[in-house]
């Protein structure tokens, strides 16, 4: 059962290689360089607090965020993380450190082509240079290193930034529909594997 584990999940790899050469092509310079915080921390550590907090900056990361990312070709999707997932997350990953969950605020910027895809992850950086936001941390698997952290083992690509908006720490993702539709398809095989 475990060698059908990894031949599955090397299938999945072979699919993001191929859909990433279509898709990047010989592009390497997509997106901020990676950059790793130390240690981001909401201002609370307190679930209640987090929770109502992130419920209040949703509509304005919605508007004067995520809106902004949006060029011809691209769309976005956001939400809450719910409660039940918070306290699970705050559990498994931070040690029941509530105040390390840094994507209570989420959003999807999905872009249908590269064009659209570089003009998102550079309308990031004009939010950060017009003082909107600012950039705490930045998983950019859409580069290779030295600059970026490149795919998963699994072969996916996106860029994850976490982002410092009205005093709350926010996630962001970047990432070709294509792409997108084969994480979709993954998630179960994901699942089963981890």
């Amino acid at each position: 059962w475990g060698s059908r584990k990894i031949e599955a999940m090397e299938a999945y790899a072979v699919k993001f290689d191929d859909a990433s050469a279509k898709i990047l092509g010989e592009s390497t310079a997509i997106g901020p360089p990676s950059l790793k915080a130390p240690d981001l921390r909401q201002t609370s550590a307190n679930i209640d607090e987090l929770m109502s907090a992130a419920a209040a900056t949703f509509p304005a990361f919605q508007s004067d965020v995520l809106q902004r990312l949006v060029a011809d070709g691209s769309r976005y999707e956001c939400n809450l993380k719910t409660r039940e997932r918070v306290r699970e997350k705050v559990k498994l990953e931070y040690n029941g450190d509530a105040a390390k969950i840094k994507d209570l605020c989420r959003g999807l910027v999905v872009a249908e082509t590269l064009p659209a895809l570089e003009a998102s992850c550079a309308a990031l950086q004009k939010l950060a240079d017009a003082g909107v936001l600012e950039i705490l941390q930045v998983k950019n698997r859409l580069r290779d290193p030295p600059e970026g952290d490149g795919p998963t083992a699994s072969g996916y690509r996106d860029l994850n930034v976490n982002i410092r908006f009205q005093k709350h720490i926010c996630e962001v993702q970047v990432i070709h529909g294509e792409l997108l539709k084969l994480k979709a398809n993954q998630t179960p095989v994901y699942n089963l594997v981890r």
